[in-house]
Formats: structure tokens, sequence, C-alpha cells
């Protein structure tokens, strides 16, 4: 279980990442250090595309953001 000033921790990086093409987004991630709990986040899971569910599988990655993505352009993040 990951304690919950981990998730407030991961907050602004998760902002920052909101409006960014996916694209940039994976480059953000690649050139820093990100870090949710003591995992290092590797990759960007796109969930729902323009509305649609691209990825509905239900396991614990600590290694992803989970994005949601509206015309090209990242709207939510979630991680763990």
């Amino acid at each position: 279980m990951v304690p919950a000033e981990e998730y407030i921790k991961i907050r602004p990086i998760k902002n920052k990442i909101i409006g960014m093409t996916l694209s940039e987004a994976e480059t953000f991630i690649k050139n820093n250090n990100i870090y949710f709990s003591k995992y290092k986040i590797l990759r960007i899971r796109v969930i729902h595309k323009d509305g649609v569910l691209i990825d509905g599988r239900q396991h614990l990655d600590l290694n992803s953001f989970c994005v949601d993505i509206e015309d090209n352009k990242i709207t939510g993040v979630s991680c763990g």
C-alpha cells in the first residue's frame, strides 16, 4: 500500500503533464527522474482516448502514469 503523502508529492508532476501531448509527456518522463513512492516512472499507459476505453486492464503498475487523452492532449493522469 502506498502512503497518502506519496500521492500528494506526485500531484505537481501530474499537473505538469496535463495539457501535454503523449510525445511531450514521454519526453518529460524520460528527461526527469520521477518517482512515485520508491518506483521510478518509466512509461505512460493510455487508458482513454477521445472517450474510448483503450486499456481496461485492472492491475497495479507503480512504474506508470495512466492517462486520458482528448484531442491529442492529456486531460487526466493517475498512478498507482
